[in-house]
């Protein structure tokens, strides 16, 4: 015998259709759930990364930011530096003048490094390139062969007792007749003995930096024993030597103006510096300044 589904169950009936209906919407919704619940973890992750990201650019950007910035200032200082030294450069040959054919263009391009160098180091306490060129004049007039009544020789008129000390100081093996005419080696060896007498007098416990370059360019010029006298009983030096002081001093006003005055224009400055010796260093800048 047959067993008949009751109507109610058949799966024409509408019961069945409805319940089946229902149940197929519930599992879609519960898919929809779910998949909205990994949707979301999804995006959490995703923007907790993005914002995570979004830090580190936005950090990198300001770093990036602040080497602009460094880069701005060290170009900035590097072009500054480039017209001090053409300043230099043709504030050098000025001096040297009618000398200019006892050197060679090496040994000018090299003093003129060397001015630069000291200029640089050394600024900040008064051994500054218009003081060396003041300094210079008053010694020698730029003459690298010039040799005074007295014995000194060379652009920066060493002694030779003086110059053998320096010159052990600097490495070699003591004095030689060919390095007291080098003006590489006469520049570099009486401006090491500058800046070693600008030490002595600070030791001493001088502060005031005028008077600490008045004591050595005194020490420079009548030496340190004859110097120590003034500072030991505080006599007034004799005329010479204050009249020696004065002038490089003076003197060191006009070539400041003259590098002020230089760098100031610095399409002139090009223009004047061009084709003189180690012009070639800086060319790349000239179509730009």
């Amino acid at each position: 015998m047959e067993i008949q589904t009751p109507a109610f169950l058949s799966k024409d009936s509408n019961m069945y259709r409805e319940k089946r209906v229902t149940s197929r919407f519930l599992i879609l919704l519960w898919a929809f759930f779910s998949l909205s619940l990994v949707l979301l973890t999804l995006w959490n992750v995703f923007l907790s990364g993005w914002i995570k990201l979004s830090g580190i650019e936005r950090e990198e950007f300001k770093n990036n930011i602040e080497k602009l910035g460094v880069l701005e200032n060290t170009n900035r200082n590097f072009m500054k530096d480039a017209l001090r030294h053409k300043a230099i450069s043709l504030c050098f040959l000025e001096l040297i003048g009618i000398h200019q054919e006892k050197y060679n263009g090496e040994e000018i391009q090299r003093c003129i490094q060397i001015i630069g160098i000291a200029d640089a180091r050394y600024g900040h306490k008064g051994l500054d390139a218009p003081l060396i060129l003041s300094w210079l004049e008053k010694e020698s007039d730029g003459d690298p062969q010039a040799v005074s009544y007295a014995g000194a020789k060379g652009i920066a008129q060493l002694m030779d007792f003086r110059a053998e000390e320096i010159f052990i100081a600097m490495g070699y093996l003591g004095y030689d007749e060919e390095l007291v005419f080098n003006p590489l080696i006469n520049l570099a060896g009486g401006l090491h003995h500058l800046d070693e007498l600008m030490k002595f007098w600070k030791s001493k416990g001088i502060k005031s930096k005028s008077l600490i370059l008045f004591y050595a360019l005194h020490s420079y010029k009548w030496g340190v024993k004859n110097t120590e006298q003034l500072f030991n009983t505080e006599r007034r030096a004799f005329r010479p030597a204050i009249e020696y002081v004065n002038w490089i001093l003076n003197r060191r006003e006009y070539w400041s103006e003259i590098l002020t005055s230089r760098m100031n224009d610095p399409k002139k400055l090009t223009e004047q510096w061009r084709g003189k010796p180690g012009w070639k260093k800086y060319e790349f800048l000239s179509s730009d300044e």
